[in-house]
């Protein structure tokens, strides 16, 4: 965060609780208008999915330390292209939600 940072937050009942909106507010926090559960058009999404898959792949025990660890490592690993990648085609994602007029989408 820092100088014009807006916030993306997915819009879902819980985070437009009135004391989370005190919250943004007091703290001077622009959020954008976005639809309710809309993955298709949040990059993170995505990026939690590959990490719980990846996640799967080490059978983590029910440690929370230890599954916190392996997140902390697969999170490192992720390649900053594949980041770029997601993030960049947000603009297509939007406008393929625009033409599906908010419909389902392959993204």
């Amino acid at each position: 965060m820092g100088p014009g940072f807006i916030l993306q937050q997915d819009n879902a009942r819980l985070h437009m609780a009135g004391i989370v909106q005190d919250f943004f507010n007091a703290c001077n926090i622009e959020v954008i208008d976005w639809p309710a559960r809309s993955p298709d058009l949040n990059s993170i999404e995505h990026i939690w999915n590959t990490l719980g898959q990846r996640l799967k792949e080490h059978q983590p025990n029910q440690d929370l330390q230890h599954v916190e660890a392996i997140l902390m490592e697969l999170w490192e690993q992720l390649d900053p292209q594949y980041i770029r990648r997601l993030v960049e085609s947000i603009p297509r994602r939007c406008a393929e939600v625009l033409r599906v007029r908010g419909g389902h989408t392959h993204y």
